[in-house]
């Protein structure tokens, strides 16, 4: 009992993350609020609930800051194109609609997939932003192969983030608990089921294997002496 209540037990640990939780949301609301800067502040959460996870606490504004200008141009070029493909999808949906016609099934069953297809592979390409360098159309090719090669954990993901969103529109009373953890909790969710992932992809993701970065500086060494030689 007495380990529960000391200062680096699991509830002070605990209430430490719900803190840094909703500190987190607040932020990402707060940059999200001109719709044009949401992809760079969801994919900042995502970097930082990464952080979380690995015991990274402290200067959350600070280090969100840091993501999101780092984050901006490719996550907003992204996000836009992202828009663009839901907005056409929903516009089609609504001139079927408008027709006066009943809709047949066969028509709107595609309109419906490639609108969630769209959606989960986005959920992946999120944090596969935060975390790794590439261009912009590399990042797309990788999301696309993650959300297919791990597709039970991509449909994991998006029923936690749907479930956020069921929530929010059906329990009108948790809207103060969503303005204070309804994206940073199921981020922080999320990155249980896509963190192993990027760990298959890089051992070294989260420097869990100090010996692989000891063997890439050696062999940075190698190849500066070599070139040294050369030179020589």
């Amino acid at each position: 009992m007495g380990k529960l209540f000391d200062i680096d037990g699991p509830l002070f640990r605990g209430l430490s993350l719900i803190s840094d939780l909703v500190m987190l949301n607040l932020i990402t609301l707060l940059f999200c609020l001109p719709i044009i800067t949401a992809g760079a502040s969801l994919t900042s959460m995502h970097a930082m609930v990464m952080k979380f996870h690995m015991g990274e606490t402290g200067h959350i504004f600070r280090k969100f800051w840091k993501e999101f200008k780092g984050n901006f141009k490719k996550s907003t070029i992204i996000w836009i194109f992202v828009l663009i493909l839901l907005v056409l999808v929903f516009l089609d949906l609504e001139i079927l609609k408008n027709t006066g016609e009943v809709i047949p099934q066969q028509v709107k069953i595609p309109l419906y997939a490639i609108a969630f297809f769209v959606f989960i592979v986005y959920l992946n390409l999120m944090p596969y932003m935060a975390k790794f360098e590439n261009t912009i159309r590399a990042s797309i090719k990788n999301a696309l192969l993650m959300t297919i090669g791990a597709f039970p954990r991509t449909l994991g993901m998006a029923a936690i983030m749907i479930g956020a969103v069921f929530c929010l529109f059906n329990f009108p009373i948790l809207i103060p608990v969503y303005v204070a953890l309804g994206l940073s909790v199921p981020a922080y969710l999320c990155a249980y089921l896509y963190m192993p992932i990027f760990r298959r992809i890089n051992p070294n993701a989260f420097g869990e294997h100090p010996e692989l970065e000891e063997e890439a500086n050696e062999d940075e060494e190698e190849a500066a002496e070599a070139d040294e030689t050369v030179e020589e």
